[in-house]
């Protein structure tokens, strides 16, 4: 339903002008309801549980922000989640963003009250350092001190983790260990087929890599689509770069350790299978036209002039 405001507007920049003050509205409204939550969690709030205003086996003072932020009960949380009409699950996120705000990133929350940063973007910054102890927010927080309405979440997640390790690089080193064991590369040889039989000739390849065996990778791909463009190849960027990646394994193989011969009963899998199918010809002869004043033919990744 149109206001009597806007049923007036007879032009587009008298529109446009409406809608401006209906977004100035609406971000004060939302600083009014972050304030009036930090009203509210002051009041519900305690450094000490020991001192907390709960029952016993009922209601309990629960951490909902990092360390150094005051615990909040929590049949208060879903008492104010239930006036603003916020499920539990996200009345919770809502309060811990801002008492995370409020107790531990005083900047941000002096921004975000004389309205130079808006709510949303303050409470994405809070998302980020809730697991930081409270040197490491202080930090954060006082690096965005000048660019907080701006910062790129690339930026806020660069300047978190370089927060990590500075001021807790025990859990930054268990991180980067529990990243490690999640490395793969899977090579998805059923989206190949259909019924037994190769259909598109195409198959998706997924994987988390260490960074510098990725950074190699990457060098390594880059390096042959860019020698199959000077042979004469026309084909686009990612078509050279996934062919980039057949010659690599064509080419960079290892020593053969095993003992396996091809036709083993023992291979079940179709990777398994076609492991011990002898690769593609490395040897082929690829014709390319005069690049710089020469003609050059390839075998495997490497050219040589004619």
């Amino acid at each position: 339903m149109t206001t009597q405001e806007l049923e007036h507007c007879d032009t587009a920049d008298a529109v446009l002008d409406y809608a401006r003050s209906r977004k100035a509205a609406r971000d004060q409204a939302e600083v009014d309801m972050y304030e009036a939550t930090c009203t509210w969690a002051a009041m519900r709030t305690t450094f000490d549980p020991a001192r907390a205003a709960v029952l016993p086996g009922t209601d309990l003072q629960i951490s909902i922000a990092g360390p150094g932020a005051p615990s909040v009960s929590e049949f208060a949380i879903i008492e104010y989640g239930t006036a603003i009409g916020l499920s539990a699950d996200a009345a919770v996120g809502y309060v811990a963003h801002v008492v995370e705000t409020r107790y531990r990133l005083s900047r941000l929350h002096g921004a975000v009250v004389a309205g130079r940063v808006p709510v949303w973007r303050a409470r994405r910054i809070a998302e980020a350092t809730l697991a930081l102890p409270a040197e490491a927010a202080e930090w954060v927080d006082r690096h965005l001190a000048g660019v907080a309405a701006t910062c790129s979440y690339a930026a806020l997640a660069r300047l978190v983790e370089e927060a990590l390790c500075r001021f807790d690089p025990e859990t930054a080193e268990d991180n980067r260990a529990k990243a490690a064991e999640s490395r793969k590369l899977d090579i998805h040889l059923d989206t190949a087929t259909r019924g037994g039989a190769c259909i598109e000739g195409t198959a998706d390849v997924t994987g988390c890599l260490d960074l510098a065996d990725a950074l190699d990778l990457e060098n390594a791909v880059a390096r042959e689509a860019r020698n199959l463009a000077l042979a004469g190849s026309d084909q686009p960027l990612d078509v050279r770069r996934s062919q980039a990646l057949g010659i690599l394994a064509r080419t960079q193989t290892t020593l053969d350790l095993t003992n396996d011969t091809p036709g083993d009963s023992g291979c079940h899998t179709v990777a398994e299978e076609v492991a011990q199918q002898p690769s593609r010809s490395t040897a082929r002869q690829v014709e390319a036209p005069q690049v710089l004043g020469r003609s050059y033919t390839g075998c495997g990744s490497r050219l040589r002039a004619a």
